[in-house]
């Protein structure tokens, strides 16, 4: 049966080899041993929980996918001389494949650091054989740079130690990120055990997810990232105040999973729904926001903020704006007071000369980190938070 190029790229989006990724977490290196207990790692996917339906899906896309794009004897991804002499010399190279290699994304492992008869087991396959693991990684590696934009694909590797418990492993955690030219994005972290034997040589791979393998597998495909980000969006709209921690994890979910940012779409009217300080002012000012607004258009700002307490009143400032890539640099020259509901600003001049003196411009620059047609997320760098608005 005549397979075509569009069948052949879906087959190879479902197949997931080390479905597991995301970016932007510091490395913490480890050379030390532990012993029992074990710590304890996270974990919602491994290969005894997954279904067989799924296992039976992705073995026989592993198949069909190495039947049709075979690899010529071995490759090895890195030229090492020799197997490992010590376990820190192991933590180190395991440690390069992740951060040097890409491995989580290329298959490139560095195999002088593995047994000929490894065993290999991820949530959805398990197989022994170093061959193996090479074919199976090796022709996914082939059509990975025509599906995918190559500078998304990140792994991070998050912790690295040593472990000797009943059997000796070093133990990571890590993230994987990427986009597909077709519209999907993959964002999975988890955690992996790579069994060493006493010549430092790893005998074991068991590999888990931090998300369910269905999860897994629907974020390839092609409306999962919008899928995310709606849904994601509905839950954050639903929350209230303006430091809330649940809403803060929310944004940085939508920022990692698709950091979206496109300029043509930043004209309105924007209502503040998170930013920490403000929540933290309303307690020590004893007063209540009723809203926070931006109203943009082309080159020009305007900041309303409307408060409770104290009399009430609205703070306005106006300027202009300069976009520069994904950086904003905002430059107020009005600011006015409107005390209760008066629509006549307050001693206008002394406004103007008291908020001119607190207006530094070196603080104007404010990183746009999430912009889309209904939410828009920058960074605040002088109090190190980030502020989200909704457009209204």
């Amino acid at each position: 049966m005549r397979i075509t190029h569009k069948y052949l790229i879906y087959i190879l989006l479902i197949l997931p080899h080390t479905l597991s990724l995301t970016l932007n977490q510091p490395l913490l290196v480890s050379f030390s041993s532990t012993r029992s207990p074990t710590p304890h790692i996270p974990a919602v996917s491994e290969y005894v929980t997954t279904s067989s339906s799924s296992k039976t899906l992705v073995s026989t896309l592993t198949n069909v996918v190495n039947s049709l794009i075979p690899v010529q004897g071995r490759v090895d991804s890195v030229d090492s001389s020799a197997p490992p002499t010590s376990t820190s010399e192991l933590l180190q190279r395991i440690s390069e494949d992740y951060t040097t290699s890409n491995y989580l994304w290329t298959g490139d492992i560095d195999t002088a650091c593995f047994t000929e008869d490894c065993k290999f087991t991820d949530p959805t396959i398990t197989f022994t054989g170093l061959d193996t693991f090479l074919q199976n990684t090796n022709s996914l590696a082939k059509i990975i740079p025509y599906i995918t934009y190559s500078s998304t694909l990140k792994s991070t590797l998050n912790t690295i130690k040593n472990v000797n418990d009943d059997k000796s492993y070093i133990l990571t955690t890590w993230k994987m990120y990427g986009k597909f030219k077709y519209g999907s994005i993959l964002s999975v972290s988890g955690s992996t055990k790579f069994y060493y034997n006493p010549k430092f040589q790893i005998s074991e791979y068991e590999e888990k997810w931090d998300i369910p393998v269905d999860v897994a597998l629907r974020q390839l495909l092609p409306w999962s990232a919008s899928e995310f980000q709606r849904d994601k969006k509905k839950e954050l709209f639903k929350l209230r105040g303006y430091g809330n921690v649940k809403s803060g994890l929310i944004i940085n979910e939508l920022i990692e999973f698709s950091p979206i940012i496109n300029f043509d779409k930043i004209d309105g009217t924007w209502k503040v729904i998170h930013g920490p300080h403000f929540g933290i002012l309303e307690k020590i000012l004893n007063v209540k926001f009723e809203y926070i607004n931006y109203i943009i258009k082309g080159n020009k700002i305007e900041t309303r903020v409307k408060y409770k307490g104290w009399g009430g009143g609205e703070l306005t400032a106006s300027g202009n704006l300069k976009f520069n890539r994904d950086d904003c640099k905002i430059k107020f020259n009005d600011f006015g007071f409107y005390p209760g509901n008066s629509e006549e600003p307050f001693a206008e001049n002394v406004i103007q000369g008291i908020s001119e003196l607190f207006f530094f411009e070196d603080l104007s620059f404010f990183p746009i980190v999430y912009l889309d047609e209904e939410l828009c997320t920058f960074k605040f760098p002088a109090l190190g938070v980030k502020i989200t608005s909704k457009r209204t």
